[in-house]
């Protein structure tokens, strides 16, 4: 939020074009990725804090770009959304940190390439949108572990308990 946004993007336009004029399709594109990954998350106007599922989706798919490009095509991915769920407004960034989370603890894990597959459904009258990935997954108690620290913020968005480890992460924390 510091950056000054014209900078950076007047900055990532210009790699961009010097990529395409030297026939380098693939960092362009990352560049391109990269570039709507920012004007996405940085953003001053709190009204906008609400978005479409649709726009998540596809923020969530630059984001996979960028982390194809990351660990070397190690891994696929599918979306799955039928297109009347597109338009329903969700908080803004609701599934990119837990889409993160999938590939580091679960894609990154592995030695093997992995696939992510990522679908909005509906389920009595939720919308349910879950994230899933080829990783070896969660002991129980692993899982019981992370939902009690998922619980441990308090109504104030502040940890509420002294024993929440320090490694665990802020964004299932924060998507919660």
């Amino acid at each position: 939020a510091q950056i000054n946004p014209h900078f950076l993007f007047n900055t990532l336009d210009a790699f961009y074009w010097e990529l395409e004029e030297n026939n380098q399709t693939q960092l362009a594109e990352l560049i391109v990725a990269m570039s709507g990954v920012f004007r996405y998350v940085i953003n001053k106007n709190d009204n906008e804090q609400w978005v479409t599922i649709g726009d998540e989706l596809e923020h969530a798919e630059r984001y996979l770009l960028i982390m194809k490009m990351r660990l070397m095509d190690r891994f696929t991915w599918n979306i799955e959304c039928d297109s009347d769920f597109k338009q329903i407004s969700i908080p803004k960034l609701t599934i990119q940190p837990i889409i993160e989370n999938a590939i580091e603890h679960g894609i990154e894990q592995s030695l093997q390439e992995g696939t992510l597959q990522i679908k909005v459904t509906k389920r009595d009258n939720a919308i349910v949108i879950s994230v899933k990935d080829s990783g070896s997954g969660f002991t129980e108690e692993r899982l019981e572990k992370v939902l009690q620290e998922i619980d441990s913020v308090n109504s104030e968005g502040k940890i509420a308990s002294k024993t929440t480890s320090a490694h665990f992460g802020v964004g299932l924390r924060n998507t919660n």
